[in-house]
């Protein structure tokens, strides 16, 4: 019978900021002697990209939002 009390996945939420990045050694220590999956998701900030003047600044912000996320990855 398999054990069902196993953590399968742990979600780490992050904004960017040191505080938060805090919790990546311990959901890393959480996570490997079992093989459990670690995800990082960013906690996004929508902006006013429907304004005229920043037609742009969403989709660079959260370019700027998948690379943080790619580097803390690794």
């Amino acid at each position: 019978m398999p054990d069902d009390s196993r953590i399968r996945s742990i979600l780490v939420p992050l904004d960017g900021g040191a505080l938060a990045e805090q919790a990546l050694p311990r959901a890393v220590r959480v996570a490997m002697p079992d093989g459990t999956i670690l995800h990082v998701a960013m906690v996004h900030r929508p902006t006013y990209s429907d304004l005229p003047e920043w037609p742009d600044m969403d989709t660079a912000l959260r370019d700027d939002e998948r690379r943080y996320l790619e580097s803390v990855a690794n």
